[in-house]
């Protein structure tokens, strides 16, 4: 069972963490994984050394089957995924420190949807059993008026975070989550990751994602408080 659990830690970039840059490769980094228009499967991601991790990605509909080739043709229509390099250029405070400070190809472009998209899912398999992994996002959209551009981000089908896109240069938004025994995935409602639009906005945005496992104690600390959590919903039923 995988449960997605915000605030308990804190986690900077480090050695072993898996970065990703959503939007498109036209300067490419070293040790950041590309998702492009096209991308549907990334076999073997890498970490920010540029070492093999083993992890897979790949986009996946509601029912978990793969999409290829990628977002540029999910189903929903010919105007159903987007990219754009209209986020904010002169990145600093929490976005600098996970995803480069300043100009960067990494925060500028996005992929992106709109309030008739269901949202999407990432699946990732080959992650160590029951570890806690900590997830950091960022959504940024230069635009000064509405509508709002509030992101949801969640793992497993929990609450999940959000994140206003709106002239965002400086904000992260942060997710604990528990893999589960066999390792093989952290999934949200059995399909992977989701970013959607949040309930209140029209418009959903990804420019960057990493993810990194948390070493123990602090993983045995939240599968106890995981555990411990659903031994309490199911006394009180």
């Amino acid at each position: 069972m995988t449960v997605a659990i915000m605030g308990f830690f804190a986690v900077t970039t480090s050695t072993g963490a898996v970065l990703f840059d959503f939007g498109n490769d036209d300067a490419p980094v070293t040790g950041v994984n590309v998702v492009l228009q096209s991308t549907a499967v990334i076999a073997d991601l890498v970490d920010t050394t540029g070492a093999s991790t083993g992890i897979s990605f790949t986009l996946v509909d509601s029912g978990g089957t793969p999409i290829t080739p990628g977002f540029e043709l999910f189903p929903g229509g010919d105007d159903f995924r987007f990219h754009n390099e209209s986020g904010e250029t002169a990145v600093s405070g929490e976005a600098a420190s996970y995803f480069g400070a300043g100009t960067n190809s990494i925060t500028y472009d996005s992929l992106w949807g709109d309030i008739g998209d269901p949202g999407v899912h990432f699946k990732l398999e080959g992650l160590t059993p029951n570890t806690a992994y900590y997830y950091t996002f960022y959504a940024s959209r230069k635009a000064t008026t509405s509508p709002s551009r509030n992101t949801l981000f969640s793992v497993d089908g929990g609450p999940g975070v959000t994140l206003d896109a709106i002239e965002n240069s400086s904000e992260v938004a942060h997710l604990t989550a528990l893999s589960d025994a066999t390792g093989s995935s952290i999934l949200f409602m059995g399909n992977g990751l989701e970013v959607a639009p949040a309930p209140d906005s029209e418009f959903w945005y990804i420019q960057a994602m990493q993810i990194e496992a948390i070493p123990e104690p602090s993983s045995l600390l939240l599968l106890v408080s995981t555990l411990g959590a659903i031994a309490v919903r199911r006394w009180h039923r």
